[in-house]
């Protein structure tokens, strides 16, 4: 984590510093103040509101689909998003995502693909009034709650 002193500097020798300019002497200080401030603060995952950058040119779409195996609705609203996987603008400017939630985990049907940070992705939408409720399956584009998959309106 820290460059070690050169066998040529002593600390008891003052003579031997003259070797090394003021200038990377700085350096070395504003490296070693750096990496311990960066070592010191925590890591943790980007939270919904913090993207929020648009490309002038292309508009992309993160489709979000909350769904669960417990969920009588989910299989025909994970096989529509399934669908994208021929679209030509997959992974370009697409971007369909589903999150399996526990919370119907408690009825007897154990999601294996459900998360509990998935469960609070969709409880953060709420929180954050881009949706109205939590439900399944529950559809977010780019952040905003969209119900039109019920009525099977296209809006990618």
């Amino acid at each position: 984590m820290f460059a070690p002193i050169p066998q040529t500097c002593s600390l008891s020798s003052r003579q031997n510093w003259r070797h090394y300019s003021v200038s990377s002497l700085r350096i070395y200080l504003l490296v070693l103040f750096c990496s311990g401030f960066l070592m010191s603060q925590p890591l943790r995952a980007a939270s919904l509101g913090e993207f929020n950058q648009q490309s002038s040119v292309y508009r992309p779409y993160f489709v979000e689909l909350y769904t669960s195996q417990g969920c009588s609705s989910c299989p025909p609203a994970e096989q529509w998003l399934s669908s994208f996987r021929d679209h030509n603008q997959l992974w370009k400017t697409l971007f369909p995502l589903a999150f399996h939630v526990s919370y119907w985990n408690y009825i007897g049907w154990k999601d294996p693909y459900s998360q509990r940070a998935f469960s609070q992705r969709q409880y953060d939408h709420l929180n954050a009034k881009n949706t109205g409720q939590v439900y399944t399956p529950q559809f977010v584009i780019n952040g905003k709650e969209w119900r039109g998959w019920f009525d099977r309106e296209s809006r990618v």
